[in-house]
């Protein structure tokens, strides 16, 4: 097992493939080459849902695990309503086939993650202390309200509550190996709230007595937060305006005007 292994839920589409390739040779890339020091310490595999996936698309995810041995597909439909039921399988899948991981760190195909400020991040944590824990940027309210309708509607009977308890943002979050386990055995015992983050880092994590901590891990993409993301003020950002290779060089020139 890794000791750290990143998650990142992902769809068969041509965006999608591109931006695969984009994080193998941007923020992730170390992962894949031999110079990379965390070779038995840290993975990154990209997770699918089978059902609905044609034989050409099936077979094009078989080529692409031949090629870089970090593809998973599980047993499910890939919807967007569907975001809790996947972080549901590949938590589980994490927990089977990992069982010795520190942590596992979840991150959607649209951010992007400097590694090694995470590790240094990571290092600060008091794990010892509070072996199950969450770590992400928390949600701005400190009561998100439950939306009844829209794309993100929950029902009353699934969720009788008018407020989520208060959870850290889905585009990127750290769970522990212990809170990993404590979440895998749960599952059968909650329903699936479709709001991913809430569903995972907040109810579950509240009912699991689950620790959060809250870091200014992650920010949506502005000139400031830019600024912040290049002089390892954060851990990581969402795309928006500027494409992975930008900020791959912009990241790599500023580690060389340091040395």
């Amino acid at each position: 097992s890794p000791m750290l292994l990143f998650v990142v839920p992902s769809v068969v589409d041509k965006i999608a493939n591109k931006d695969r390739l984009d994080i193998r040779k941007t923020w992730a890339s170390n992962f894949y080459g031999k110079d990379w020091l965390q070779t038995s310490k840290a993975r990154l595999v990209f997770f699918f849902g089978s059902l609905g996936l044609n034989n050409i698309q099936l077979e094009s995810l078989r080529n692409e695990s031949d090629k870089y041995r970090d593809i998973v597909v599980g047993d499910f439909k890939d919807y967007y309503t569907h975001l809790s039921l996947k972080m549901s399988v590949i938590i589980s899948w994490v927990v089977k086939y990992c069982p010795n991981v520190e942590a596992m760190v979840k991150v959607d195909m649209d951010t992007f993650v400097n590694v090694e400020l995470l590790l240094a991040l990571l290092r600060e944590i008091p794990s010892k202390t509070h072996p199950k824990y969450v770590l992400g940027a928390q949600h701005q309210l400190l009561q998100p309200p439950v939306v009844r309708t829209g794309r993100w509607a929950v029902s009353k009977s699934m969720y009788p509550y008018k407020h989520f308890p208060k959870y850290v943002l889905g585009h990127s979050y750290v769970v522990s190996g212990p809170a990993l386990k404590l979440m895998a055995e749960s599952f059968p015992y909650f329903p699936v709230i479709p709001n991913e983050d809430a569903f995972i880092t907040g109810i579950m994590s509240k009912v699991l007595n689950i620790t959060k901590f809250n870091s200014h891990f992650a920010d949506m993409f502005t000139t400031d937060s830019f600024a912040r993301f290049r002089n390892n003020l954060l851990v990581s950002i969402i795309l928006r305006k500027y494409n992975r290779g930008f900020i791959w060089e912009s990241i790599k020139e500023q580690k060389c005007n340091h040395l």
